[in-house]
């Protein structure tokens, strides 16, 4: 739809007071940006649990949640927080904000490796304007050589101590309560222990 509102073949008007190369820079950003998108597993449109055709039930036990997903659990390991949408505890949105609510709380990568001295802002700077779709920073400063392996270890050992638990985001902002998390987590675990590629999803 983006494309369509700025393609010179559609908007001949638009191409002709536009400067030198913006259509096609403006062209390339978008289709950047839905490369990144379909390169998340959590905002890809063709795995997107909501897809049409879905069946939903309201749920009042959600503080925020509108329409919940009410068909089978997919039989594949699952993250908790997919699990529990698929379930119907959470809707959509409500996971999306507990998720973003559990990254905001650990520090990123780049800053663990500033504040362990393995770069310094300068180098973490040039990293992430050279970051692509798929690629994670530290990857991407091994391949730079910026970093090494090891120390891409200790720093991802480093951030785990920052870890805070997506169950306890959703006790803390009342979406599910202590008892129902430990049911929910017990009942997680034997869905994961009956799927046939048993483990948990790559990060």
């Amino acid at each position: 739809k983006k494309i369509k509102e700025v393609h010179p073949d559609l908007n001949p008007e638009k191409e002709s007071n536009a400067p030198d190369g913006s259509v096609s820079r403006q062209i390339s950003q978008i289709k950047e940006a839905r490369d990144l998108l379909q390169a998340n597993p959590w905002f890809n449109r063709m795995a997107h649990p909501r897809k049409p055709g879905t069946k939903f039930r309201s749920n009042p036990s959600s503080r925020t949640s509108e329409k919940n997903y009410t068909g089978e659990v997919p039989q594949r390991p699952l993250r908790f927080g997919q699990y529990l949408y698929y379930r119907g505890v959470l809707d959509w949105d409500s996971l999306i904000q507990a998720i973003i609510a559990q990254r905001a709380a650990r520090p990123g990568f780049g800053a663990i490796a500033v504040e362990l001295g393995h770069l310094n802002q300068g180098q973490l700077d040039g990293i992430k304007g050279k970051v692509r779709p798929g690629l994670f920073i530290g990857d991407l400063a091994v391949e730079l050589g910026l970093l090494k392996p090891r120390q891409v270890t200790e720093i991802l050992i480093h951030q785990r101590k920052y870890y805070f638990p997506l169950g306890r985001i959703l006790v803390d902002r009342k979406y599910v309560t202590m008892r129902d998390l430990s049911k929910y987590l017990w009942d997680f675990h034997s869905h994961q222990m009956a799927c046939p590629d048993r483990g948990r999803p790559k990060e």
